[in-house]
């Protein structure tokens, strides 16, 4: 698993990230187990829940790091605009990862 989270890490935080939040996620991300990070993948990736986000009917606010290459804001607009109460905030110079970046 370190090598997929060398790999992966780029691509969740941003440029401006530190070094030390590479460090952090990359240990993390590497102390997962294998089959367990498969079996997750493997439950999230195919599932479409733009029928369910149709459901929701409270006042919804969706963030979206601006950058984000994993969840694309164009992906987060969609959400935003199938939620009736949604709003859409991006959060600049972020990726996937904006409350730790």
């Amino acid at each position: 698993m370190h090598s997929l989270a060398r790999a992966r890490v780029p691509v969740l935080i941003g440029p401006n990230s530190t070094s030390k939040l590479a460090s952090q996620l990359i240990a993390v991300m590497g102390a997962i187990d294998g089959a367990a990070f498969r079996f997750g993948s493997a439950a999230v990736w195919p599932v479409d829940q733009r029928n369910r986000a149709l459901g929701i009917t409270v006042p919804t606010l969706v963030l979206c790091g601006s950058d984000d290459r994993v969840t694309p804001p164009d992906l987060s607009e969609e959400l935003a605009r199938l939620i009736a109460r949604a709003r859409l905030e991006l959060i600049p110079c972020t990726c996937h990862l904006p409350n730790l970046e």
